[in-house]
């Protein structure tokens, strides 16, 4: 069993309030935990309207399939999403 972790750090483009902030982040949410299987959370910068860290974790009997399936959907965030990549780290646990 293979589990992996991404951490990704985003800077919301669109985002001038914390509404703001929430929309984007429950869509970003919602398509991973809907669409994609992923478990997902925002796990900081709560308070700042501009400013996010949201991590996804991945469990695969295959050691490349979960890690591709987190490459994917971070190339997903930045392609969809009104997001500029802060910093990111894809480790396995």
């Amino acid at each position: 069993m293979f589990i992996y972790l991404l951490e990704v750090e985003l800077l919301l483009e669109e985002s001038y309030s914390l509404k703001d902030k929430r929309r984007i982040i429950r869509s970003i949410l919602d398509y991973a935990r809907d669409q994609l299987k992923i478990s997902s959370c925002e796990i900081s910068n709560h308070d700042t309207y501009n400013l996010t860290r949201l991590g996804f974790v991945t469990i695969s009997n295959q050691r490349n399939l979960a890690k591709d399936m987190l490459e994917q959907w971070l190339e997903r965030i930045i392609s969809y999403y009104p997001v500029q990549l802060q910093h990111y780290i894809i480790e396995e646990r």
